[in-house]
């Protein structure tokens, strides 16, 4: 499996840094001649100034205890957890349907969580 399918698509990154996510991770997006590629840390051109590109593990240690995802068709994730219980599959404020790789749902997860003031970073 490519790298960028195995981390959260530049446009959630960009989201994830505005909501004020803290920018360190494994790997970093950064803008070549070519266009947009990943890079590992350390990156010289990134070091003032971050893009995290957040791995689904990362991503994963992020969400609070209980969150799910699964895949069908698309992505989908959920929040199950007995002591809290939150669902919004199908909810009109969440929609994970068109989510079509991991990371971008649990992305998306965590933007919906920060936005709602259900964590605070």
């Amino acid at each position: 499996m490519e790298l960028e399918q195995q981390v959260v698509s530049f446009k959630l990154a960009c989201e994830l840094k505005n909501l004020g996510f803290k920018q360190k991770s494994l790997f970093y997006w950064t803008c070549e001649d070519n266009g947009l590629s990943i890079v590992t840390y350390g990156h010289p051109d990134w070091e003032s100034n971050p893009l995290s590109a957040f791995s689904v593990a990362e991503l994963g240690e992020m969400l609070p205890k209980g969150f799910f995802t699964a895949k069908g068709n698309k992505f989908r994730g959920w929040f199950s957890d007995t002591e809290n219980p939150f669902e919004w599959e199908g909810s009109d404020e969440f929609n994970p349907i068109d989510c079509t790789k991991e990371a971008d749902l649990r992305a998306r997860l965590l933007i919906w969580l920060v936005e709602n003031n259900y964590i605070q970073l």
